[in-house]
């Protein structure tokens, strides 16, 4: 029973992870995540794993994540439309399409 709770609950925030936009919500619900993937580890009698999911998982993994997110100064988001145009790849169509 606890296993199955653990699965569903580690399924949901496999969900929430995937659908998130924010970078710090998405820091956070991967860890959560960790800890709820190490829970369901130790119930099936796997504690070694479990330890090592949650030290890698919970805090290695997010630390970096969060160092690096830090030391970012500016988002710069480029679209593969802009770059093939200022190439000359891309030619615009009347109807709006690619081509």
């Amino acid at each position: 029973m606890l296993s199955t709770v653990l699965f569903i609950f580690v399924l949901i925030m496999a969900i929430a992870v995937i659908l998130t936009n924010n970078n710090l919500r998405l820091i956070m619900y991967f860890s959560v995540f960790s800890f709820g993937a190490a829970a369901s580890y130790f119930v099936l009698k796997a504690p070694d794993i479990a330890l090592a999911e949650v030290a890698i998982g919970c805090a290695f993994v997010p630390l970096i994540y969060l160092i690096t997110i830090g030391k970012q100064k500016i988002f710069t988001v480029v679209f593969l439309m802009a770059i093939l145009e200022n190439m000359g790849l891309l030619i615009m169509i009347p109807s709006g399409t690619f081509t």
